[in-house]
């Protein structure tokens, strides 16, 4: 399994942290990452389909084929909201309105 990370982050227009790789440099090392090391799959995490299709088509990767695992279809309410809580206390922020 292939896992990578972003090193550096953007905000989207919420000022939310995200990673989309559309910074050049990071992009192609993800790419050249993908190529050699030729992943059986790729797991994609965001906050919307509209965030798992950036990242794909910022990799290069073909559109998405696998169902979408939704976090409200395999955690509770009350998960989610304890997680909610737990990174707002991690970040010293909190806006228990947010979607996750």
């Amino acid at each position: 399994m292939l896992v990578v990370q972003q090193k550096s982050t953007n905000k989207n227009r919420n000022g939310k942290t995200c990673f989309i790789y559309n910074r050049k440099k990071e992009r192609d090392e993800i790419r050249k990452a993908i190529k050699k090391y030729k992943p059986e799959g790729i797991l994609i995490l965001g906050t919307s389909d509209g965030m798992v299709d950036k990242i794909a088509e910022n990799l290069g990767l073909p559109k998405i084929s696998k169902k979408t695992i939704y976090i409200k279809d395999v955690a509770t309410e009350e998960e989610i909201e304890k997680s909610k809580k737990n990174t707002c206390n991690r970040r010293k922020t909190c806006n228990t309105s947010s979607n996750i």
